[in-house]
């Protein structure tokens, strides 16, 4: 299709888990060309700054603007869920005079896995195990008798991953209320295409700090590809995805699904999953790589802090300081068979 010539933008490239995701982008793109994209300034080559996705007409605009200068046909990776529904929005609706390329689920598929409402209601009705759940709001309040649930959980409807999460005895408005899963948590990184389930690698999430998994185990598991194959196959996803889970006595229950890479691939990439190498060569219109293993593995990760005076702060961490942090924080992985 464009063979070497393809440029790559990466989107949210000052986040703080993203230098896994960057290193690996810049290790497959060939002759290619990498630009960093984000709503901050980073003093980084081919940075890319980019208008708040939530006036798309700027976003898009931008965007646009630079594939128009690109010299080659422009492929976005958007790590936000905001971007990602923009993209997706513009791209679907006129895929032939769209100036560039994403790896993304249709506009609908996004918004009905992202919003856990839908998401849940959606798993039973494709025979997936589904949590237990209820909307809250002001207008209907109903809490059901959970099995085996001392506490509820309120997540809500339209958060990522753990943020939002509130644990609690009584109810809380404006959250989707659900039963608390007891059991072992995986995170899935996934490839899929067009409703197919291209590459994945399971991680068994040991420990957390914050949310943001710190130590890991890389472990295959049947029963739990079994239900992402379904699961992709129900909505027709397409492109990079980040799934959580639980797994139970009564099978793997899905929590969230994230239309990007996860925070934490780079564990994944560590045990020698090829999930953004192969997002790589398919936007070139070539095979993926499909026949190998990953290894089973722990992996460990930790962050680097470095901390310095506002008043003497560098222009190499001007994008940092632009967020109003005092620090920057570099992320590591390491692992052990």
């Amino acid at each position: 299709m464009w063979g070497v010539t393809m440029r790559l933008l990466q989107t949210c490239a000052g986040g703080l888990a993203m230098n896994s995701i960057t290193a690996e982008f810049r290790k497959h793109i060939d002759n290619g060309q990498l630009f960093l994209g984000d709503m901050e300034n980073l003093n980084v080559d081919n940075f890319v700054k980019l208008p708040h996705p939530k006036k798309p007409g700027e976003y898009v605009g931008a965007i646009n603007h630079l594939a128009d200068d690109a010299g080659a046909r422009l492929v976005v990776y958007p790590h936000n869920h905001t971007e990602a529904i923009a993209l997706s929005k513009h791209y679907y609706s006129d895929k032939r005079g769209c100036k560039f390329d994403v790896m993304l689920s249709p506009p609908a598929s996004i918004l009905n896995t992202h919003n856990k409402l839908r998401l849940y209601n959606s798993l039973k009705d494709a025979n997936l195990p589904a949590l237990q759940h209820s909307e809250t709001s002001k207008e209907f309040i109903f809490a059901p008798t959970f099995r085996d649930c001392k506490n509820m959980i309120f997540k809500p409807a339209d958060g990522c991953g753990g943020a939002g999460i509130i644990q609690s005895a009584k109810i809380e408005e404006n959250y989707v209320c659900c039963e608390v899963l007891h059991g072992q948590e995986y995170t899935v990184d996934a490839l899929a295409f067009r409703g197919d389930l291209i590459d994945h690698c399971t991680r068994l999430r040991e420990k957390s700090h914050g949310g943001i998994c710190v130590r890991a185990t890389i472990e295959g598991s049947k029963a739990i590809t079994n239900v992402i194959k379904k699961l992709i196959a129900y909505f027709g996803l397409h492109g990079p995805l980040a799934i959580q889970g639980f797994m139970t006595h009564e099978g793997f229950f899905i929590t969230d699904v994230n239309h990007r890479f996860g925070g934490g691939v780079g564990m994944s990439i560590l045990a020698g999953w090829k999930g953004i190498e192969n997002y790589i060569l398919i936007s070139k219109g070539k095979r993926p790589i499909t026949d190998y293993k990953v290894k089973s593995i722990t992996v460990r990760r930790w962050y680097k802090e470095e901390v310095v005076s506002e008043n003497s702060i560098s222009d190499r961490i001007e994008g940092r300081v632009g967020r109003g942090d005092l620090a920057r924080v570099e992320s590591s992985v390491s692992a052990r068979a």
